[in-house]
C-alpha cells in the first residue's frame, strides 16, 4: 500500500526537485561545487572584436590562440564589443570556434545590446575567475561589478593609459587576485598596487629554432626591402609611413615596402596606391599563413612600427626572431624590450620625417643595420627562456585557484 506523503514530511529539496525551476536551480547552485569540474574562466576583452555575417567571431591572432589554449582547461566565456566584419575594412585574423569558446558580443542596436548584456551577466555569475584585459571601457565597467559583489578577478594591463591611479583604476589593481602584463614597466607601475605581478610574453608560438642571424648585408645600392605588419589605421601610424616612403621616393631611395594587414585605412590607402603605382608600396592584405608572415619578416631588411599605443607588440618578437633590424615608437611597454641604438632605433609618435630619416641612417650603415637585428635576435632569445607564455602564467593561476 502506497504511503500517500503529506505536506509536513516534503523538504524544502524535495519541493524544489518537484518544481520545474529545479534546473534553474541546480544552475544556480553549480558554481559553488568547483572541485567536480573544470573552473569557469570569463575573459572580459577591451576589443573590438569582429562578427562576420554567417555569425563567426573574430579576433586577432594573439588572442585567439590564449582563448584557445584556455579552453583545453576551463569552461570558457568571452565577451567584447563587436562589430561588423567587412573585408578590407578590419583586421581579425583568427576566428573562434564556438564549441570551444563561448562567445558573447555586444554589438551595436539596443535588442542585441539587451541580449548580449543578458548572456554576459548570466556568465559573470556562473564564473569562478573573471580576466579582465585592462584598460577598456568593458573591462572597467565589469571590473566595477567585480569589486562591488566581491568577485575573485585577475587582471591583464595591457598598456593603455591608466588614467586615475589614485581612483578606479588603482583600487582594480590592488583587489585584483593577480597582475599579468607584457613589459617590465608596466609591472614596475602595477607592482605599486599588487604584490602578486607576472610578466608574460604574449606570443605562443615563439619558436627558437625559426631564428635566423644575418651576416654583413650586401654592398649599399641594392635595393632595400621595409616591412610593415598589423592593422592598417591611423594608430599604428600607417599614414606616417606612408609620407615617409612619399618622401624616400622623391630623394631617390631604392626600396620597396610592404604592408601586411587589413584596417579602415586598407580601402582608401589602396586607391590612393593605385593612382600612384609609381610609388613602391604594396599592400599586401591579410596574411593568415603564419609560415607566409615569418616568410615576410625573413626577407626584409627592415620592420617599421610607429604605432601611437601599444602594450608590447607580438610582432616586434616575431622581427627580432629573423634579425630584421627594427623601427619602432617607443609606447605602451615597448621601452622595456626594446633600447634605442640598440636592438632599434626609436622614433617619435606621428613623425613621418623621423621614419625617414631612420631609413635614410640604416641604409648606408650596413654595420649599424646588422648590429641592431643581432642584438634584437639575442633579444628574443632570451625572452624565450626566460619569460612565461601568457597561457603558462594563467594556466598556473586557474591552478592555484582549484587548489584553494
Amino acid at each position: 500500500m502506497r504511503r500517500r506523503a503529506s505536506f509536513c514530511t516534503i523538504t524544502l529539496p524535495s519541493l524544489l526537485r518537484r518544481l520545474p525551476i529545479s534546473p534553474f536551480i541546480s544552475c544556480v547552485a553549480d558554481p559553488m561545487r568547483t572541485r567536480q569540474r573544470q573552473p569557469r574562466l570569463f575573459v572580459v576583452g577591451n576589443g573590438p572584436s569582429g562578427i562576420g555575417d554567417d555569425g563567426s567571431y573574430h579576433v586577432d591572432r594573439g588572442c585567439g590562440h590564449l582563448l584557445d589554449d584556455l579552453a583545453e582547461i576551463a569552461q570558457l566565456s568571452f565577451a567584447q564589443p563587436v562589430e561588423p566584419v567587412a573585408a578590407g575594412l578590419n583586421y581579425y585574423g583568427y576566428i573562434l570556434s564556438p564549441r570551444r569558446v563561448t562567445t558573447i558580443g555586444l554589438d551595436r542596436g539596443a535588442a542585441k545590446i539587451l541580449q548580449g548584456a543578458i548572456r554576459l551577466l548570466w556568465a559573470f555569475w556562473r564564473a569562478d575567475l573573471i580576466y579582465l584585459f585592462y584598460p577598456g571601457t568593458l573591462p572597467k565597467l565589469i571590473a566595477r561589478l567585480c569589486l562591488f559583489l566581491d568577485k575573485p578577478y585577475g587582471v591583464f594591463l595591457r598598456g593603455g593609459q591608466l588614467g586615475n591611479k589614485e581612483g578606479i583604476d588603482g583600487r582594480v589593481l590592488r583587489k585584483a587576485r593577480f597582475v599579468m602584463t607584457v613589459s617590465e614597466t608596466l609591472a614596475g607601475e602595477a607592482e605599486a598596487f599588487n604584490r602578486d605581478v607576472t610578466v608574460v610574453r604574449s606570443s605562443r608560438d615563439l619558436d627558437a629554432g625559426e631564428a635566423h642571424r644575418r651576416g654583413l648585408p650586401s654592398e649599399a645600392g641594392s635595393r632595400l626591402r621595409l616591412l610593415f605588419v598589423g592593422r592598417i589605421d591611423a594608430e599604428k601610424g600607417v599614414p606616417e609611413l606612408i609620407e615617409a616612403a612619399k618622401t624616400l621616393h622623391a630623394e631617390g631611395l631604392d626600396f620597396e615596402m610592404s604592408l601586411i594587414g587589413l584596417g579602415a585605412l586598407g580601402e582608401p590607402l589602396a586607391r590612393e596606391l593605385a593612382d600612384a603605382r609609381e610609388l613602391p608600396v604594396h599592400l599586401a592584405g591579410e596574411v593568415t599563413d603564419r609560415a607566409a608572415v615569418m616568410n615576410a619578416f625573413d626577407a626584409a631588411d627592415i620592420f617599421i612600427l610607429p604605432s601611437h599605443h601599444e602594450g608590447f607588440a607580438r610582432v616586434l618578437y616575431e622581427a627580432m626572431l629573423k634579425s630584421c633590424a627594427i623601427i619602432t615608437t617607443m609606447v605602451g611597454g615597448i621601452p622595456a624590450v626594446m633600447k634605442d641604438r640598440e636592438n632599434c632605433l626609436a622614433i617619435p609618435v606621428n613623425d613621418s620625417d623621423a621614419i625617414a630619416a631612420a631609413v635614410r641612417e640604416l641604409a648606408r650603415d650596413r654595420e649599424l643595420r646588422q648590429r641592431i637585428g643581432a642584438r634584437g635576435l639575442d633579444t628574443v632569445l632570451s625572452v624565450i627562456e626566460k619569460v612565461p607564455t601568457h597561457f603558462d602564467a594563467l594556466q598556473e593561476k586557474l591552478g592555484t585557484l582549484r587548489a584553494a
